[in-house]
């Protein structure tokens, strides 16, 4: 790992800790509500903005790309939505051993933490990379990918001058 990886490890890891401190959270539970929580829900919430958008242009105007649009942000909204709904449980509950097949609960934020680092180093161990490593490819640059993604989707499918046009322009202004 590069020089350069720790410093962006590090320096997420002291934002997750700065952004606790104003919340009153340690870092273990800014990492959880942060990493667990809101990524996901991030990942979900951004093709259902577009998919709201393409619903409201499908009813507008029945056209070939308008029911494309639709149909792909609504597929895209409803597969981030399973593998948001799969993140949750599988941080909710754990199946302890191998033979047991008995079910441990996941109460605590301190537990979740702990199952989703121990899944990070064993990603690493298959992957032959570092924790940090894992950690940067999945809460940073794939969810940078599906971002840079959703915003090019919705620059493609949401032009400016339709948001525009909503927001600020269907006023009459007055100009002196």
């Amino acid at each position: 790992m590069t020089t350069f990886s720790y410093l962006i490890f590090g320096f997420l890891c002291v934002m997750l800790y700065l952004f606790g401190l104003i919340f009153g959270f340690t870092y273990e539970e800014t990492s959880v509500y942060i990493c667990i929580y809101v990524w996901p829900a991030l990942c979900v919430a951004m093709p259902t903005v577009i998919a709201l958008v393409a619903l409201y242009n499908w009813i507008k105007k029945l056209t070939l790309w308008n029911t494309i649009n639709l149909a792909l942000s609504t597929g895209a909204t409803i597969v981030f939505s399973i593998f948001a709904k799969l993140f949750y449980q599988f941080y909710s509950y754990r199946i302890s051993g191998h033979d047991s097949g008995t079910i441990i609960m996941l109460d605590t934020v301190h537990d979740k933490f702990i199952a989703c680092a121990q899944d990070l180093k064993i990603m690493a161990n298959e992957l032959g990379m570092t924790y940090a490593e894992v950690n940067l490819w999945v809460y940073c640059y794939l969810f940078l990918a599906i971002a840079l993604v959703m915003w090019i989707w919705f620059e493609i499918t949401i032009p400016r001058k339709w948001i525009l046009n909503r927001l600020w322009l269907s006023k009459k202004y007055i100009t002196t």
